[in-house]
């Protein structure tokens, strides 16, 4: 569970896994918007005038694999509002890939919602990972929106 803060992703909390090869990140640990899942995932929830000032001028590479282009970014980030999901294949850390969500509570407040993995493992079951993180998201929604 991430949230944006001071144009940053700030790791609010996570569930670890129990598999003996899983990725594990500290609590209160910040991660760049473009080159992340659930920094996509926020991003794209914003309105238009927010993103503008929320994402960053120049976008560093972090790894080969990181979308350093601001229009293909903003190209992702429509398809991020279209289908709900924001991928991170290689972005942020080589062997790391994360698919993530955005959750909005009664008041607005964003928050993303991610599944990172191994990259094997993720790309051989991404359909099904992505499949239930929006099944947990829409779960999640029912519960933050008090009905």
């Amino acid at each position: 569970l991430a949230v944006l803060d001071a144009g940053e992703v700030l790791l609010i909390d996570q569930y670890t896994s129990r598999r003996t090869l899983r990725i594990v990140a500290e609590i209160g640990a910040r991660f760049p918007l473009h080159a992340t899942a659930n920094g996509k995932a926020l991003l794209a929830a914003l309105p238009l005038d927010e993103l503008g000032v929320a994402l960053p001028k120049r976008l560093a590479a972090i790894t080969e694999h990181t979308i350093t282009d601001r229009a293909a970014l903003l190209r992702e980030l429509d398809d991020v509002r279209r289908t709900g999901v924001a991928y991170d294949h290689e972005e942020h850390s080589v062997g790391i890939a994360a698919v993530g969500t955005a959750v909005r509570d009664t008041v607005g407040a964003i928050a993303a919602v991610t599944v990172v993995a191994p990259a094997a493992r993720f790309c051989d079951s991404e359909a099904e990972i992505t499949a239930a993180l929006l099944r947990a998201r829409d779960e999640i929604q029912v519960v933050l929106s008090g009905d």
